[in-house]
């Protein structure tokens, strides 16, 4: 089938339709990805919707394309035109080729059927092995980071070389 007449309004091709299949897994995809960054971005604690809003914006009061190209090269990425119109029109819902505070928080509210869960958190305590308990070892005078420190090899030197071991000379007799 040629391009005639799937313009005509004959059926697509199997080729036709694998690649349009593979668009929306692509789409599909991204969204899933593009939700669970959210729900990871909501639980930082020092994240709030207007700072973020505010840091793009630079206080103008709306994103555009300016705006946006300013901050990702302040970050180290550098756009093109194409890449900037099309983040700004994945959160523009009015059509007006510019982002609003309402809309920007409304793109940022995550999906929570669409968001792949978190992982569990760090626990707040985290069981030591048994042999730092005082139990198991109760003769233990030094910590268990003094065999690991410089001080634990030095120990025969200090003795020996220590200005407190060694008297000074007015202190020997005068044979020596």
């Amino acid at each position: 089938m040629t391009r005639n007449d799937e313009a005509k309004g004959a059926a697509p091709s199997r080729e036709t339709e694998d690649h349009l299949v593979a668009i929306l897994e692509r789409e599909i995809r991204l969204q899933r990805d593009l939700e669970g960054l959210k729900k990871e971005l909501g639980s930082f604690v020092s994240y709030s919707s207007l700072g973020a809003f505010h840091d793009i914006e630079r206080y103008e009061g709306k994103i555009d394309t300016v705006n946006l190209d300013g901050f990702l090269r302040a970050m180290g990425h550098f756009a093109s035109d194409i890449e900037l119109l099309s983040i700004i029109r994945r959160m523009d819902a009015d059509g007006d080729a510019t982002v609003s505070f309402t809309e920007w928080s409304d793109f940022l509210r995550p999906i929570a059927s669409l968001a792949p869960p978190l992982p569990p958190p760090v626990p707040a305590y985290i069981p030591r092995p048994y042999y730092h308990d005082p139990i198991y070892y109760p003769r233990r005078h030094y910590s268990p980071y003094y065999y690991d420190s410089p001080y634990y090899h030095d120990r025969y030197l200090t003795h020996y070389y220590s200005p407190y071991y060694l008297p000074s000379y007015r202190s020997r007799p005068y044979w020596y």
